[in-house]
């Protein structure tokens, strides 16, 4: 795929295409000349740690006017979420990152919370289904409680085995998120006392409209 085919586009798409490593190659060659690259989508490739460099790889040169990146479904690791770190720093102008499906687990949520912190423009995030236990979501959580990420309106935590702890660093967290609209901690081994904390932390968040809480032991709160 060289990269003249790519050079006008401003939005890629290949989702569910069973890339791999080596069509993720290829792609990257063509990724390097899209000078107006601001979308790009490659949910469901598989592209595990050796696509994830090369496609990071490929957009190094084009960080600074990245607007949306998915990368769902990629099963990345650890080790590709280090790759994708190095490109995060400079996304000054990223508003929309898609992960789930990526096995990040605890110690990829710490290199991500260090990476996103810098990532002020972003409002849509979803970490759905990426091990990321109570750990994990507490490193998340940190991070946007002192500050970062501001402008976030949406945040997908879903089926993370979270627990009450990493619930209750998410209650803590709401009030540095002022412009949050949308919360998912669904299947999450969530008690009630987790549960209770993020409503009452939700009651006064005046611009919250959803959270969602299903397959969680709520109880009668």
């Amino acid at each position: 795929m060289p990269g003249a085919d790519l050079e006008w586009a401003g939005a890629v798409r290949f989702v569910s295409n069973s890339f791999m490593a080596e069509g993720a190659r290829r792609l990257a060659e063509g990724l390097g000349g899209c000078s107006q690259l601001e979308r790009l989508h490659l949910g469901e490739n598989g592209l595990e740690v050796e696509g994830t460099r090369a496609v990071c790889a490929g957009l190094t040169g084009r960080r600074e006017q990245l607007e949306l990146l998915d990368l769902s479904e990629g099963g990345m690791g650890v080790q590709g979420t280090r790759e994708l770190c190095a490109l995060l720093q400079g996304c000054n102008s990223l508003t929309f990152l898609e992960l789930s499906g990526n096995r990040i687990g605890d110690e990829g949520a710490a290199r991500l919370s260090q990476a996103l912190a810098g990532c002020g423009a972003l409002r849509d995030l979803t970490l759905s289904y990426n091990a990321l236990g109570r750990t994990g979501v507490s490193l998340l959580a940190a991070m946007l409680h002192v500050g970062h990420c501001s402008a976030l309106e949406r945040l997908d935590l879903g089926w993370n085995d979270m627990g009450d702890a990493g619930a209750t660093a998410v209650a803590e967290c709401l009030g540095k998120c002022r412009q949050l609209e949308r919360l998912d901690v669904s299947y999450n081994r969530i008690q009630p006392a987790g549960c209770g904390a993020l409503v009452r932390a939700g009651r006064g968040c005046a611009g919250l409209k959803r959270v969602r809480l299903s397959g969680n032991c709520a109880g009668p709160e």
